[in-house]
């Protein structure tokens, strides 16, 4: 799923994998 986002934004691909963690409970 991360890599629909440009590799230019680490960030946010940093932060919806934090999110996606939570979520899933990953």
């Amino acid at each position: 799923m991360n890599n629909i986002l440009p590799s230019g934004m680490p960030h946010v691909k940093s932060s919806l994998a934090a999110i996606a963690r939570e979520l899933f409970g990953l």
